[in-house]
């Protein structure tokens, strides 16, 4: 990020503290239907780009799980088997959310391992090593059909645990044990779906069993600057808060179809969010340069019935949680802001919540040590509920 776009973060951080009083959406339970989570089809994948220390085979996985409607659509994802011999309960499994990477059918996680494949190892690793089975969902709409909602928290609740109950289904099918315990990981958008999935799991999946929840750097309580974000923000040109508004935004439309999205932004705004559908990440950060939020917004995000979508779709409550949660964050991240994590955590644990908050004198890249520790600490609650 630029100097400029530096200062125009602290800015807005220092702003949210004016915010923090607005209120979490209350709990909002999530129930299974019938078919969530079905293996639809799988395919080995031998390419190597996708080995990473700690794995075995690797399968491209297709499963039903929750849309952007509600009802159930295809989505992919990834499966490694770790070499590790299997407990005689099963390997357990970790879900694991990757960061953004846009909404188009191209922002895929296989074309991300294609370009930089062995940067993955790292951070998917430690949990191979630790002898989970990893499965790394795409999210509805990400290769598949509609538009990917992006921080949806019920599609990507649903998504992760639906993708737990395909890598079981899969170890059937392929003679490997795979046990009804699992975790789930992610950072930033992965952050909020292994968040969104802890709020969720014991209702939408009794059948198994959630050892604990981690997230590095996750966006929460983004209602609490998205409210302060109007045409009046001067024109600083930074372009990853502008691709990430609007991806935010176009989300939205995804998730709420009959919300006038469109009606808070400029002829800018409303063509920088046709190229959200579609762009991902790095060409996205490209076509935006030169803009800045305030150009792509004609009405402020606080008026009307726009912000009241965003705690309903977007904003996790802090009370749904029955297991203990782990969440890295930076202090000096200006994506997933510091002083909303701290917030989220203090009510999260105010809610009866176990919370393990370790920060770091980092940005929104905490470093894959952050997934070493993560790991670690959730073979140890396995290790506690195998007894």
């Amino acid at each position: 990020m630029t100097r400029a776009g530096a200062c125009a973060a602290v800015v807005i951080g220092a702003c949210i503290a004016l915010a923090l009083t607005v209120c979490a959406p209350a709990a909002n339970a999530l129930r299974s239907v019938a078919g969530a989570g079905e293996l639809l089809n799988y395919q080995r994948v031998d390419d190597p780009d996708f080995a990473m220390p700690g794995a075995g085979t690797v399968y491209s996985v297709q499963y039903n799980s929750r849309g952007a409607d509600g009802r159930l659509t295809p989505v992919r994802g990834t499966v490694w088997f770790p070499t590790a011999a299997a407990p005689a309960t099963g390997y357990p499994v970790v879900a694991a959310g990757h960061g953004t990477s846009g909404l188009g059918d191209e922002c895929t996680l296989p074309r991300a391992f294609a370009s930089a494949g062995p940067s993955y190892g790292p951070y998917y690793g430690p949990w191979l090593k630790q002898g989970f089975v990893l499965v790394a969902p795409e999210y509805a709409g990400i290769g598949g059909p509609g538009v990917h909602p992006y921080l949806d928290r019920r599609v990507a609740g649903a998504n992760m645990i639906d993708a737990v109950r395909a890598a079981r289904q899969l170890g059937d099918r392929v003679g490997v044990d795979v046990d009804g315990r699992f975790a789930t990981t992610g950072g930033s958008q992965g952050g909020h779906a292994s968040l969104s999935a802890g709020d969720v799991a014991a209702e939408y999946a009794p059948e198994l069993t959630l050892l604990g929840t981690t997230a590095v750097a996750p966006p929460v309580y983004i209602d609490r600057y998205l409210s302060l974000l109007g045409p009046h923000i001067p024109a600083v040109p930074v372009p990853d808060y502008v691709t990430y508004l609007s991806y935010v935004l176009r989300g939205l439309q995804a998730s709420r179809p009959g919300l006038d999205v469109n009606a808070y932004l400029t002829p800018v705004g409303r063509t920088m969010l046709r190229a959200a559908e579609t762009l991902c990440y790095p060409d996205m950060v490209a076509r935006s340069r030169g803009l800045g939020v305030g150009d792509i917004l004609a009405e402020p995000l606080h008026s009307g019935p726009l912000m009241a979508a965003v705690r309903d779709v977007q904003v996790i409550p802090a009370s749904g949680f029955t297991r203990p949660i782990l969440i890295h964050q930076g202090i000096a991240d200006v994506t997933a802001f510091s002083p909303l994590t701290d917030q989220f955590v203090a009510d999260v644990r105010a809610a009866g919540t176990r919370v393990d908050y370790r920060t770091s004198m980092a940005g929104h890249g905490v470093g894959p040590q952050a997934e070493v520790q993560s790991a670690q600490w959730a073979r140890s609650l396995w290790r506690a509920d195998v007894g």
